[in-house]
């Protein structure tokens, strides 16, 4: 048990705690080796030493680098912000100790943790002891140790102090580990004393009123930031390495487990291949398992690299499933667009374990035909349905599900957007998440589609300042608390080189030799950036960089064989150097990585006095060396170099003349080539060195000159030999290369929609190319050279060259690699859009791809260069060319296919404004529809750029939304039909219809309607319903017209659906009825007024109509009989129907008079009357009721009659000659 002063300590500390806004945590400030509070709290003995500077004395603003005094500096707050509160009974003395709760733990040499997180009360450690801490998090209220501890740390150790720290004397911590291995945190009042001749390695880090007394000797290595005091004795120094000072920025003040972080992947791995675990999660208890998913080959995600998961059959499985018990928050981002399969329209992010076999629930999905609006699913429950949409402008998108009570909240780009009434994990405690960017309910076709990067899972729900603060810290490159990310580079080790160049060689000229990085499976290190010697076996000769020149840093000694280079990324692993040796001699090269040792030694490089030396026209090459265009004669010079025996002059020579039989044959590189030939006439030349002279070459002055003459790319090593002895009694010999011989040019042409066009403008009035998302074709081809397109015979296109000269050369044939189209540019409002399947594998030398998709209203321009990267060593640039054969990038003008309609609603008897709100609409009555209204490409995806000038669609223009309905057999069609359009109210924006009031979170499109009431032959009364009548839209702006999936047909008889349904619209004929009354000329007079309605029978008491409303000034009155028109006074205006119907109440007479009036409602617009009786009104209506709606044929055949009554007060006697009279 605890004492009691203790306990009632724990118990205040639990009723202070609370959770803090894990917003203010962050990176721990290492600017600084110390750093303590401001005035004299920092004290430092005169021969105290930081990082090997000398220092003394204490106040605000010591001078030496290194040291602060000046609580100014930013300290991030801890997280926990307070001791947690906790007790337990269990003491403990052995271990390996378990992770867990403890009131005291006493120890002794050998003792060991097994790692977790631990809650002690008092922590023991005897001198003389000897103990090894396992990675996780300690909450250590004391910790007392004696004299000769060692505190050895097997992992990354946090230790949040509570109380006091009280070390004794020869301390040693972490002294063989990393310095940010060690992290002691000193909770708001914590203390720490330590004794003479203490060794520390790690961090001592506080923000509250702390005080940290170190005593004589002390060696400490890492870094101490506190608000508090700090003061050393003397003979004591601290050493803070840039490195230390790098990995303690990856240190947060926050401590993940307290703000309820369980899962945490980065996807930062280099590779995935299916094995278990391999995605690590940073908390290290929910690795999961890959199926198909990648991550990226470089960093191009948030924070390094992400998970490639952009297709069906790409997701994770965990280990086991992520607990889940209550409250929970997933937060991860992903990159849009989505990808569209045509065999499933669900993205899922997210999904719970399966229970007995069963699915129980997404966390989150998302389907492409229903505009990418957000749902959650249980298998009790069904899907909620949201209104906002996932599919936002391309690029990456912060997504946040706050899981509590029996809500789901999200959050998008940092900011909270809705809540669902549903929570997948409300049924029970005992769910857990097991599925990463897929669906339990079919893991391989409902995969979210999209990439995925820092994928969360917290068993909290984390408030909206929580959420904004990852979104800011991880869009910065952050973690999620604010630390470094270290990232592994991914790069394949090096497993050796290879060495081209060798064989024979001149001393008198240098001989080039490449060298290429290679990894274990022989392919080549294009990341590579290592180090190299380069040795020769005689310790003789001089390096230099070669042609093309390397960019990396080199050096060389001079004629002592060695040389040092380090490569950089532009190398691609391929550097070329030239050795230059003066002794006639074999040798062999050495070429060692400098971190690695991984070396190879080269093939003999036989160095001759008298030797061949191969040279390009240095008057008429391309660009750099070794580099020819197919079909495009390269000029050559074999030259015999000679060194004189006696001066050791070299030159060409010169009685080395006339026509000289030679071996002439290639060795070929990458693959097996068409073979270029020489001479006239013509000679082929072989793969292998033939068995006599294949070729003869004309010296003069023991110079030839030739061209080499190629039909195809290819790559090859060219070798040559006079085995005649006529000149000389060895072996005359020498070779070139590689040599490679690239295409002319990567043309693409073609660019077609099914037989339109590419128009190659996009300006929001420039012709229609097609539908954005839908396939478009293109033809890509690598032609040889074309003397027409090349007027500088550089073998570089001409600028201006045409399709017709670019291509005259015809196809290079066995050009075999992929080209890579891409967007650039663009023209809308908002965003450039994502160009689908550019990546176009060539065969045969050109392919023709036809299902490019660029997804944005507008166009793009293709980008031109590195469309070849990688080719033989290469990077190529594209030549784009339109239907004219002129050199065009424009790809457009791309419109919407189609509209969506989504979240329908109808606000019945919209001008009347009924409250509450009506259950129908009378027919020649108006009622509105709100609406969302996307226009989407082909693939459903919102085309954001539909805005402004590119949305052609007026939303105040209602016949462009085209609105129609039907009940039964009868439609409602404008343009002579029974259906007006009235009015429409909306604005674009972003591809998204939206309320023109521009209310926030935007409001949906509103269309006012108006359904007739039929009407007999000479327009006659024919009432007819009532109806419940399903209203639909076909939208179309002259450029694209309909939706995209049409759910309504409002043809009779049925043709096919053709319109997207918005809402099923109650529609009654009516009629307002005004009946006589009869009373007493003492007291004021009731008429009734009664709604009706044709219930497809006879007329019924309209019950549902609560809403319709005469006012006084909208009543006329007439036909006086012993009264006068002062006596016509309404009481009760206005009067509202209640359940379809009402009284006028009028006054009773004045002086008690009897007698009669008419009086009759005036519905229309204006006070014209409109009844059917024959009077001349006074007082007359001023004002119309706007109930034209409601008229009826009370004479005559047409519904167009205003309902009229008589009142009467009282009994007269009337004229002597009436006999009887009676009251209808």
């Amino acid at each position: 048990m605890l004492p009691p002063l203790l306990a009632l300590l724990w118990l205040v500390l639990g009723l202070l705690w609370t959770l803090p806004a894990r917003a203010q945590c962050g990176p721990l400030p290492t600017a600084n080796a110390l750093t303590a509070g401001s005035g004299g709290s920092l004290s430092l003995p005169s021969d105290f030493l930081v990082n090997g500077l000398s220092t003394s004395g204490s106040g605000p603003n010591l001078p030496t680098t290194g040291v602060r005094n000046n609580n100014a500096t930013t300290f991030p707050p801890l997280v926990p912000a307070s001791f947690p509160s906790f007790s337990s009974s269990t003491n403990a003395s052995s271990g390996p100790l378990a992770a867990g709760t403890y009131s005291t733990v006493s120890v002794v040499d050998g003792f060991s943790t097994s790692g977790g997180t631990y809650y002690i009360i008092n922590f023991n450690v005897a001198s003389g002891s000897t103990i090894t801490l396992g990675a996780g998090t300690y909450y250590l209220y004391n910790w007392s140790m004696g004299n000769n501890v060692t505190v050895l740390l097997s992992g990354a150790v946090k230790i949040y102090m509570g109380n006091y720290l009280s070390v004794g004397n020869s301390f040693l911590f972490n002294t063989a580990g990393p310095t940010a291995n060690g992290l002691i945190e000193l909770g708001p009042s914590a203390n720490a004393a330590f004794g003479n001749y203490n060794t520390f390695r790690g961090v001592i880090y506080g923000t509250g009123t702390n005080s940290v007394i170190m005593g004589n000797n002390a060696v400490l290595t890492g870094m101490i930031a506190i608000k508090g005091s700090l003061s050393f004795s003397g003979g004591s120094s601290i050493t803070l390495s840039a490195a230390d000072q790098a990995a303690i920025g990856g240190i947060s003040s926050c401590d993940a487990s307290s703000v309820g972080l369980i899962a945490d992947y980065h996807f930062d791995e280099c590779s995935y291949n299916g094995s278990a675990g391999e995605a690590r999660d940073s908390r290290g208890s929910f690795h999961a398992t890959s199926s198909g998913a990648k991550p990226s080959t470089a960093a191009g995600g948030v924070v390094g690299r992400y998970l490639n998961s952009n297709a069906l059959n790409t997701y994770l499985t965990t280990s086991s499933k992520v607990p889940l018990s209550g409250a929970y928050t997933i937060a991860t981002w992903y990159l849009t667009p989505f990808a569209i399969d045509n065999s499933n329209s669900i993205h899922s992010l997210a999904a719970l374990d399966p229970v007995g076999g069963s699915c129980i629930g997404d966390f989150m999905y998302t389907r492409d035909n229903d505009a990418y609006r957000w749902r959650v699913y249980t298998n009790v429950s069904g899907p909620s349905i949201g209104s906002q949409v996932l599919n936002l402008a391309s690029g990456w998108h912060h997504i946040a599900l706050v899981g509590s009570g029996s809500s789901t909240l999200l959050y998008l780009d940092g900011s909270y957007r809705e809540t669902l009434g549903q929570r997948i994990n409300s049924a029970s405690s005992s769910y857990g998440l097991r599925y990463i960017g897929s669906s339990c309910d079919s893991l391989n076709l409902q995969a979210f589609r999209a990439p995925l990067d820092e994928f969360m899972v917290f068993n909290t729900a984390l408030s909206a300042s929580d959420v904004s603060a990852i979104y800011n810290y991880q869009r910065a490159g952050k973690n999620w608390d604010g630390t470094t990310r270290n990232l592994n580079s991914c790069v394949p080790a090096i497993a050796s080189f290879v060495i081209t160049g060798t064989g024979s060689a001149s001393t008198c000229a240098p001989q080039t030799i490449t060298v290429t990085a290679k990894d274990g499976s022989g392919n080549t290190i294009t990341g590579y950036t290592g180090t190299i010697t380069l040795k020769t076996s005689s310790g003789m000769g001089t390096w230099a960089k070669g042609s093309p020149a390397p960019g990396g840093t080199f050096s060389a000694g001079s004629n002592n064989g060695q040389a040092t280079y380090t490569f950089v990324s532009g190398d691609a692993g391929v550097a070329r150097f030239t050795l230059s040796h003066a002794a006639a001699r074999d040798l062999t090269v050495l070429v060692t990585d400098t971190g690695t040792g991984a070396n190879t030694n080269s093939a003999t490089v036989q160095f001759r006095d008298n030797a061949f030396v191969w040279q390009e026209d240095p008057n008429d090459k391309i660009s750099g060396s070794g580099m020819a265009v197919a079909g495009r004669p390269h000029d050559m010079l074999l030259t015999l170099v000679k060194k004189d025996a006696v001066t050791g002059a070299c030159g060409p020579a010169t009685d080395y003349a006339g026509n000289r039989s030679l071996k002439l044959w290639r060795t070929d590189s990458g693959g097996s080539w068409t073979a270029p030939s020489v001479g006239s006439p013509v000679v082929s030349i072989p793969t292998a060195k033939p068995a006599s002279g294949n070729v003869t070459l004309n010296f003069v002055n023991g110079v030839s000159s030739f061209n080499l003459d190629t039909s195809d790319v290819g790559q090859y090593t060219l070798s040559v030999a006079d085995e005649t002895g006529s000149y000389a009694s060895g072996t005359l010999s020498a070779s070139l290369g590689p040599l490679t011989v690239r295409p002319f040019a990567i043309v693409i042409s073609g660019v077609k929609m099914g037989s339109t066009d590419n128009p190659a403008r996009y300006g929001s009035g420039d012709p229609v190319f097609g539908a954005a998302g839908a396939n478009f074709s293109a033809t890509v081809a690598a032609y040889r050279w074309s003397a027409s397109a090349d007027s500088g015979s550089d073998g570089v296109p001409d600028s201006g060259a045409t399709f017709s000269a670019m291509t005259a050369g015809g196809v290079a044939p066995s050009f075999a690699h992929t080209v890579t189209l891409q967007a650039t540019g663009g023209s809308g409002p908002v965003r450039l859009g994502t160009l689908n399947n550019g990546s176009v594998a060539v065969t045969g030398g050109t392919k023709t791809v036809s299902n490019l998709q660029y997804t944005e209203v507008g166009g793009f321009d293709f980008v031109t260069s590195n469309v070849v990267t990688g080719y033989l060593g290469l990077n190529m640039q594209g030549y784009f060319f339109n239907a004219s054969g002129v050199q065009d990038t424009k790809v457009g003008r791309f419109i919407p296919a189609s509209f969506a309609v989504s979240n329908g609603a109808v606000s019945h008897r919209s001008t009347a404004a009924c409250s509450p709100a009506s259950a129908f609409s009378y027919l020649g009555e108006n009622f509105q529809l709100s609406f969302n209204l996307s226009a989407l490409n082909a693939l459903g995806a919102i085309t954001q750029n539909y805005h402004g000038a590119y949305a052609k669609l007026s939303l105040t223009a209602p016949a462009g939304l085209g609105p129609a309905g039907i009940a039964g057999s009868t439609t409602f069609k404008t343009g002579g039909g029974r259906l007006s359009a009235v009015s429409a109210s909306g604005t674009w924006e972003n591809g998204v219809a939206r309320d023109a009031g521009g209310s926030s979170p935007a409001g949906p499109v509103t269309l006012v309607l108006n359904a007739a009431r039929a009407t007999g032959a000479g327009g006659a009364s024919s009432p007819d319903g009532p109806f419940n009548a399903s209203f639909g839209l076909l939208p179309s702006d002259g450029e694209v017209s309909g939706v995209n999936l049409p759910n309504l047909d409002t043809d009779y008889p049925a043709n096919g659906n053709e319109r997207g349904l918005v809402a099923t619209v109650a529609l009654r004929y009516g009629r307002l009825r005004l009946q006589n009354a009869i009373g007493s000329q003492q007291r004021n007079l009731n008429l009734p007024l009664q709604a009706q309605y044709w219930d497809g029978s006879v007329y019924q008491v309209n019950t549902l109509d609560s809403c319709s409303m005469i006012s006084g000034n909208q009543i006329s009155f007439g036909n006086f009989r012993n009264m006068v028109p002062a006596d016509a006074v309404v009481l009760n205006s206005p009067i509202t129907l209640n359940q379809g119907q009402a009284l006028i109440t009028l006054r009773k007479p004045t002086l008690a008079r009897s007698g009669s009036y008419d009086l009759a409602l005036a519905l229309g617009s204006s006070a014209t009357d409109a009844s059917c009786l024959s009077w001349s009104p006074s007082p007359a209506a001023s004002s119309g009721a706007n109930l034209s709606h409601l008229r009826w044929s009370w004479c005559g055949t047409a519904a167009d009659k205003d309902p009229s009554a008589r009142a009467s007060f009282g009994l007269y006697t009337g004229t002597d000659s009436i006999i009887y009279q009676r009251e209808n």
